[in-house]
C-alpha cells in the first residue's frame, strides 16, 4: 500500500495532544466531541481514496458501506465501539485532554 501524499487529508490531531495522551485511547466523551471533525476527514479521505476508503471501512464495519447513504453514523459507531471494546480487552485507560 502507497503512502499518502503530504497534502492529503489526515485525521485531525495535535502532535502535543497525541504525546500527552500516550498509549491511552481517547474517552467516549472525546470521540462524541470530536464527532464532526473525525467524520469531516473521513469524507475527505473517501473523496481521495474511494477505494481503499471504502475498503478499509467495510472491514470495520463488517458490511459495505459504498452504498450506504447514512455510512458516517454507521462508521463512527463502530469506530467508537471498537475504541471502547479495546480498551477493555487490552486495560489501556481512556484519555481526555
Amino acid at each position: 500500500m502507497s503512502t499518502p501524499p503530504t497534502d492529503s487529508p489526515r485525521f485531525p490531531v495535535h502532535p502535543a495532544v497525541n504525546r500527552a495522551k500516550s498509549d491511552a485511547l481517547p474517552s467516549r466523551e472525546l470521540l462524541l466531541s470530536r464527532r464532526d471533525p473525525v467524520i469531516a476527514t473521513w469524507e475527505d479521505l473517501r473523496d481521495h481514496y474511494p477505494v481503499r476508503f471504502n475498503r478499509e471501512a467495510s472491514s470495520l464495519t463488517g458490511a459495505s458501506i459504498q452504498t450506504e447513504i447514512n455510512w458516517q453514523n454507521i462508521l463512527f459507531q463502530r469506530f467508537r465501539e471498537s475504541v471502547a471494546f479495546t480498551a477493555i480487552q487490552r486495560g489501556i485507560r481512556h484519555w481526555s485532554p
